[in-house]
């Protein structure tokens, strides 16, 4: 078994979040993490993207993370 992790890069995850049109406070609210700045410092490449929030921006990269999860984000700008 190894402890290979698979670390997002700031930049990339930046790209992404704007190629989708989400401000950091919609992505955030996709991630269920409280505090915005969190996205915000994992952009800036001051904390890595740890924990279910990694599991989730690789799903959302691979188009694979539920509708449900986006939904939340499409009913508050409805």
């Amino acid at each position: 078994m190894t402890n290979a992790t698979h670390r997002i890069d700031g930049q990339a995850l930046r790209a992404f979040r704007k190629s989708r049109g989400y401000s950091i406070t919609e992505f955030a609210r996709i991630l269920r993490i409280e505090a915005a700045c969190t996205v915000h410092r994992w952009e800036r490449g001051d904390r890595a993207v740890t924990g279910p929030a990694s599991i989730l921006v690789e799903m959302m990269q691979a188009g694979e993370l539920p509708e449900r999860y986006l939904a939340v984000v499409r009913r508050e700008k409805a």
